[in-house]
């Protein structure tokens, strides 16, 4: 094993930080907002420091290919939101109606 391969691996159809259960593209989202590191292992304080820095090293060998993976994701996820909307408007309207309400509260 490859020591890149210790600390990200792809597991049950998605990219994974070593054996725990942070996406890849968890920890990428945060440094791609500028969250350094060690910021990010405040959010993930099961992960240790070494295998963040080796994930976003990672990503940097493999961007076009986790890019691609990431973009699909997204696709799937607004596909499977639209369908769900679809099969029941009125709830999701009234979701965002009880939604709008709370924020503005707030």
């Amino acid at each position: 094993m490859q020591v890149m391969e210790k600390y990200v691996r792809l597991r049950d159809g998605n990219w994974y930080v070593g054996d725990s259960r942070v996406s890849v593209y968890s920890v990428i989202a945060a440094w791609r907002r500028h969250r350094a590191p060690e910021r990010i292992q405040q959010s993930y304080p099961s992960l240790p420091l070494v295998a963040i820095y080796a994930t976003i090293a990672y990503y940097l060998e493999h961007q076009a290919e986790l890019d691609a993976f990431f973009d699909e994701i997204r696709a799937q996820t607004a596909r499977r939101r639209a369908e769900a909307e679809a099969a029941d408007p009125a709830f999701y309207k009234d979701m965002r109606e009880r939604f709008a309400r709370f924020t503005t509260r707030a």
